[in-house]
């Protein structure tokens, strides 16, 4: 049993479009690992904030007396 040279093309054809439409696939991953470290960093902030500011202004009045 033989494969078609037309069938092989197709299926060269077919692998070529399955791999172009996968990379936009990957840019949407970067972006979503994106979107997850900056709520990360935005609840860090949020929930440290008064700390890191309480610390700057005992530093400030550290350095001020």
């Amino acid at each position: 049993m033989y494969i078609k040279e037309k069938e092989v093309k197709e299926l060269k054809n077919f692998i070529k479009r399955l791999h172009q439409d996968e990379s936009g696939q990957g840019m949407a991953e970067y972006a979503i690992i994106l979107v997850v470290i900056a709520l990360f960093a935005v609840a860090g902030f949020t929930f440290l904030g008064d700390r890191i500011n309480d610390k700057v202004e005992d530093a400030g009045d550290a350095l001020g007396n």
